[in-house]
């Protein structure tokens, strides 16, 4: 089951990859004059996104470090059925709660920047992990009942969300 959440786990950061290459080309396209108007906006999306990135990314070496194997890949992980790890990490030192809130923040800023109701609602698919609905079946109680490679597998999927909402919202700024 869990070789099920590793595999996983690797196509999503394979798609945040994609992802940021896609918007590393839409930022250069913003530099142009005719978009001077957006260039605030995007870097403030950019550096948003940018921000929750690093914060997954020490969530997962955090869950990682607990397992006394810091600096491993996650195919090299022993323990990867350690439950303690996403209590530890994300739970109990507050990161979780933290990385929410800027999660939230960040949703709420693109649903005001964004209005094509199309754009719109595929940002808030990528997004899902901030609803309120999410917080019911996956919050709390979800990262202390699932083992690392679960709570592993559900920081990439927010990783690939977040760089799939802000390739949407650049190309939807960009394609005014």
């Amino acid at each position: 089951m869990l070789n099920i959440y590793i595999d996983e786990a690797l196509a999503n950061e394979g798609r945040v990859e994609v992802a940021q290459e896609r918007t590393a080309s839409l930022l250069e396209l913003a530099l142009d004059s005719s978009h001077m108007d957006h260039q605030t906006t995007i870097s403030k999306i950019h550096d948003q996104a940018r921000d929750l990135q690093v914060m997954i990314k020490d969530m997962q070496e955090g869950m990682i470090a607990y397992v006394d194997q810091p600096g491993a890949s996650i195919e090299e992980v022993r323990w990867k059925d350690n439950k303690n790890a996403g209590r530890e990490t994300i739970i109990d030192n507050g990161t979780g709660v933290a990385f929410i809130t800027e999660a939230k923040k960040y949703a709420a800023m693109l649903d005001e920047l964004v209005k094509d109701p199309v754009a719109n609602a595929q940002i808030e698919d990528h997004l899902e992990f901030t609803t309120l609905v999410w917080d019911f079946e996956h919050g709390r109680d979800g990262v202390i009942d699932s083992p690392l490679m679960k709570n592993y597998y559900k920081n990439t999927d927010a990783a690939k969300g977040i760089a799939l909402a802000e390739y949407t919202a650049i190309a939807y700024l960009l394609h005014q």
